[in-house]
């Protein structure tokens, strides 16, 4: 193997470790996927909710479902998801910090 290839696979293995490290911090989260950040160093995370978790949490606390997987219509999901993501960055680098987040219900 090459140079090249051999810290690519790192690399990937690295990034695996960083959204396994997001997904961890809440059962809520479901699947979490990274890209290279566009400014330049760090990541863009998409994490994705368990919807039959969600749903049971919101059918518990009497709320619409529908309204709580949206995190536009919900910032208390939105916070808690940013939450675990400043949990994250905390031990992580600034190159390697997760700056963007998208999160899909």
């Amino acid at each position: 193997m090459t140079g090249a290839v051999v810290e690519r696979e790192s690399d990937l293995a690295r990034e695996h470790l960083i959204a396994e490290a997001l997904r961890a911090q809440w059962r809520m989260i479901e699947r979490v996927s990274l890209t290279s950040s566009a400014a330049g160093s760090g990541f863009e995370a998409i994490v994705h909710l368990n919807r039959p978790l969600m749903r049971a949490a919101a059918e518990q606390q009497g709320l619409d479902y529908a309204a709580m997987s949206v995190p536009d219509r919900n910032p208390r999901l939105r916070a808690a998801i940013s939450g675990c993501v400043e949990r994250v960055n905390a031990r992580l680098s600034p190159g390697e910090s997760i700056r963007g987040l998208r999160i899909v219900g």
